[in-house]
């Protein structure tokens, strides 16, 4: 794998994780610095380094500055054996940190929940060599929230671009990554874009991007602006008047969220097990692995490294170990149709919005093959019950009709003959909208709390699981193998699981 993080230097050594066995260090860099910079460049070393870890000056015939070693040695950095290396390389062996790496661990895991984040987890850690076994308590894959028929994966836009919405693009980044790379294109998904109708007639771009409109600060590619104010022609092709307010968003997709599970579940690492409820959990002891127990208290199997993607369930799986965590179920419904020629009022591209609007959606159904349209969905929340419920339709074509009022005149007549089928699913969320991932327990020197060692989380991501699943298995696998996070370390502490260990419940 290669890790990339570019950009600003300085940033980057404070919001770079994992631990490098090699660092080279650009002199240049460190001339241009004042002393400030150089005691965080110090400091941010110290932070990367495991303990054997070489620092070498860049380019090799150059060393590194005289005044600045004192900030080096005191944080561990001694002189290396220079026999075959630059001249000044050190390395970081701190006597204060225990110089035993840790010991091998077999690389064998249990996934409960087989939807959108158990199988971008089991993905993860597949592609890192483990052997990975799925429990779901239904037959088949993607049988709760994971069902709904087609999604959209498109960023959060916020005014002064919350610290959320920078984690959902991240999310989104992955799982269009992901998407490419498993789902054929123009079936399973499609790299359309999204166009985002601003009802209320106040544009959504960050206010720092229109500031500087010719350089927004994150680019995909020199080309490819994450989000724009929407054109003349992408507001035709969204069917959508000259006059509205909209922002293009360059990097979105509509997606089958079924079929990007089952697509990471193929791996040939991982094994689905179906028709397996888990009821509860147990560890006899600190060094025991982990029991899954089934609702009589028969043990189901046993496994080193736990994780819970069961969506609400996890939160009785937790209350199991006396560790409360804040879900709440939130139900969902949407309503799709068969798409008619006589429909040409329909967007070419999805649009979102106050709700969502996807057409042209290629769909097959028992002998049926044609395109669908789709639309939703309803918010219920503290409402656990799964069940299509006809009495919401109306609210849905009443949202459609704000959202676009043309696809809604152009559907009426499906919605008022009864032609409208529906979906239904129940999601999981937390207080502060955002999921938990990672171990629960707090860290003791970079190792989880004895107690609940080898269980780790990834749930809590209400309606946004395609955007941010393969974002939480990548991370909860890099923090597994220390390795670079795919997000800046202050985004991730705003995932992390623990940090709801001293919050009331």
């Amino acid at each position: 794998m290669l890790h990339l993080a570019i950009g600003d230097p300085w940033q980057l050594v404070r919001e770079a994780s994992g631990h490098f066995d090699h660092i080279s260090l650009s002199t240049d860099l460190l001339r241009q610095a004042d002393a400030s910079q150089r005691e965080g460049l110090a400091a941010g070393l110290s932070a990367l380094a495991r303990h054997g870890s070489l620092l070498q000056p860049n380019p090799p015939c150059s060393a590194l500055p005289d005044d600045w070693l004192p900030q080096l040695r005191s944080r561990g950095w001694v002189p290396a054996d220079t026999a075959g290396l630059a001249p000044g390389s050190m390395r970081f062996a701190p006597r204060w940190r225990d110089a035993t790496p840790p010991a091998a661990v077999a690389r064998e895991a249990t996934v409960i929940g087989a939807g959108l984040a158990g199988s971008a987890v089991a993905y993860s850690l597949a592609e890192r060599g483990w052997q990975v076994t799925v429990l779901d308590r239904a037959a088949t894959p993607a049988a709760g929230a994971s069902g709904l028929p087609v999604g959209l994966v498109v960023p959060h836009s916020s005014a002064d671009d919350t610290l959320i919405s920078r984690v959902i693009r991240a999310g989104i980044r992955s799982t269009l990554q992901r998407a490419a790379a498993l789902l054929q294109p123009g079936q399973d998904w499609a790299a359309t874009g999204v166009l985002e109708h601003c009802v209320d007639g106040k544009s959504k771009l960050p206010r720092s991007w229109q500031a500087n409109a010719a350089h927004p600060p994150d680019w995909i590619s020199a080309s490819r602006p994450w989000a724009s104010t929407a054109t003349p022609l992408q507001l035709q092709q969204a069917c959508l008047p000259a006059d509205a307010v909209a922002v293009w968003h360059e990097c979105a997709a509509w997606i089958k969220p079924w079929r990007l599970v089952q697509a990471q579940l193929e791996h040939p690492t991982i094994h689905f097990v179906g028709n397996t409820a888990v009821h509860s959990l147990q560890r006899p002891a600190a060094d025991a692995p982990w029991q899954l127990l089934d609702d009589t208290g028969q043990m189901i199997r046993q496994t080193d490294l736990l994780v819970l993607t069961a969506g609400f369930e996890s939160r009785q799986l937790l209350q199991s170990l006396q560790q409360p965590l804040p879900l709440n179920p939130l139900r969902g419904q949407i309503a799709w149709g068969w798409q008619q020629t006589s429909h040409l009022g329909l967007p070419a591209v999805p649009v979102n919005g106050k709700g969502s609007l996807a057409c042209h959606v290629p769909w097959q159904q028992s002998a049926q093959a044609g395109s669908i349209w789709i639309t939703g969905s309803t918010f219920s929340r503290s409402d656990n019950t799964p069940d299509v419920r006809e009495q919401e339709f109306p609210e849905i074509w009443q949202k459609l009709q704000m959202l676009h009022p043309a696809a809604a005149d152009q559907l009426q007549a499906d919605f008022a003959q009864g032609r409208v089928q529906g979906w239904a699913g129940v999601r999981a969320t937390l207080p502060d909208r955002l999921p938990a991932v990672g171990a629960l327990a707090r860290s003791r020197h970079g190792q989880p709390a004895d107690l609940l060692q080898g269980l780790q989380l990834s749930c809590g991501m209400g309606a946004r699981g395609l955007s941010l699943s393969v974002l939480a298995g990548e991370l909860l696998a890099a923090q597994l193998h220390d390795e670079p996070w795919p997000l800046e370390k202050r985004l991730a502490r705003l995932l992390a699981a623990s940090r709801w260990l001293d919050k009331p419940v």
